[in-house]
């Protein structure tokens, strides 16, 4: 053992066991060797000391390395995530969550959770494990849900909405909606968004962050980036707007003004996003699918990527028109 003192005062402890040499410094007075080889021996302890971190703080880890890469929403979103989650799951050290606790986990969820959702929140908790664990892998099982079939409105019921709303603020956002834009994509939208051909470009989406703040944020994916043609009623009544804004309002306001008008017309309940399922089955076999996908900012994983040219973006004006004497 040698204990000596260095330039700044401290103590500087170098000990040899087992062939391998450890160092450690300690300020104040000069420990005896008793205090010294204790102190090594503690230092020797800590580092073979192995690793530990609740989930909930892998979680906040996970999330922070995540922010600059994600969208607002879905930051939020991972934000959220914990307190959704069993405490007994996110108290766990990460390091030892085996497929048995990941299997319990998807069992307690499943009861009251739909397979989705447990699909989503399994894909999370395997991303933050396998963040700081790359190796590990989870083989679990889950519920197989009886197939329920969507609510897709009829042409009829989505004009009777749109009909009742004329002369108020809804009536642009509903026929943009019936084009099968999101409520996000909607309450983004400027005049400048519509082209002098009369086709809305999608390029944007207000939505809240981590504080509940409404942002205005780019596409996640370059498909959700596109354009869309509406017809010459519509693009007239927004350039006839005295304001940049086309639906200055929240996504919210929409929804329950939607709700509202069913109830009154003794409608079915179906919500904004519905109008994309009407906009998709209406237009399936009248335009090739890859247009609907298209226009509607779908993504299709059997295609792959490729990064389209300003002219491929737009639609063909034979299939331009098919869409619009369709909706």
């Amino acid at each position: 053992m040698n204990i000596t003192k260095n330039q700044s005062g401290n103590w500087r402890i170098r000990m040899m066991i087992d062939g391998k040499t450890y160092t450690k410094t300690v300020k104040g007075k000069k420990p005896t060797e008793n205090e010294a080889y204790q102190m090594i021996l503690d230092m020797i302890e800590e580092q073979n000391k192995p690793l530990s971190m609740s989930f909930r703080q892998a979680s906040s880890d996970y999330n922070k390395s995540r922010k600059n890469v994600i969208s607002p929403s879905t930051f939020r979103e991972y934000s959220r995530m914990c307190d959704r989650l069993p405490e007994w799951f996110v108290d766990m050290d990460i390091y030892t969550i085996t497929q048995v606790e990941m299997q319990k986990l998807t069992n307690e969820l499943s009861v009251d959770h739909t397979t989705k959702t447990v699909h989503n929140y399994h894909g999370y908790c395997v991303s933050v494990v396998g963040f700081f664990r790359p190796d590990v892998t989870y083989n679990t099982r889950f519920k197989q849900n009886s197939r329920v079939e969507p609510y897709i409105p009829t042409k009829s019921e989505v004009q009777q909405v749109i009909d009742y709303s004329i002369g108020t603020e809804y009536h642009i956002p509903l026929q943009l909606a019936k084009y099968s834009l999101r409520r996000s994509e909607i309450c983004a939208l400027l005049k400048s968004d519509l082209t002098e051909d009369n086709q809305i470009h999608v390029c944007k989406a207000l939505v809240q962050d981590i504080n509940k703040e409404w942002v205005v944020k780019l596409p996640k994916t370059e498909d959700s980036d596109r354009y869309v043609p509406i017809d010459d009623d519509l693009a007239n009544e927004i350039r006839a707007l005295d304001r940049d804004r086309i639906y200055p309002y929240y996504p919210q306001n929409l929804t329950k003004y939607l709700k509202k008008t069913q109830d009154k017309l003794g409608l079915p309940h179906f919500t904004v996003h519905k109008m994309r399922h009407y906009f998709a089955s209406a237009l399936h076999g009248i335009v090739p699918e890859a247009d609907i996908q298209k226009m509607g900012g779908w993504k299709n994983d059997t295609v792959l990527k490729q990064v389209y040219t300003h002219s491929d973006i737009f639609l063909d004006k034979s299939t331009q028109k098919k869409v619009l004497e369709t909706l």
